[in-house]
């Protein structure tokens, strides 16, 4: 594994934390979401969705280490 490709790595982490962090502060406490279930709904899939892929993004690895011996 390159270090580019541990910076890369590690800014789509971040950055992924910081969409899910503005999204749970900014608009799932808001009124008109709250009240409108067509739209919370969506949302909070959403912010599954982006926990999983930071999960996924932080255990990668392992994948990155078989590429490397590929």
């Amino acid at each position: 594994m390159t270090d580019d490709h541990t910076l890369l790595k590690h800014e789509a982490i971040d950055r992924i934390h910081v969409l899910s962090e503005t999204l749970s502060l900014h608009l799932l406490d808001h009124p008109f979401v709250l009240q409108r279930r067509e739209v919370l709904e969506p949302l909070q899939a959403a912010l599954t969705l982006l926990s999983q892929a930071h999960q996924a993004a932080g255990n990668s690895d392992a994948g990155d280490m078989e590429l490397a011996h590929g």
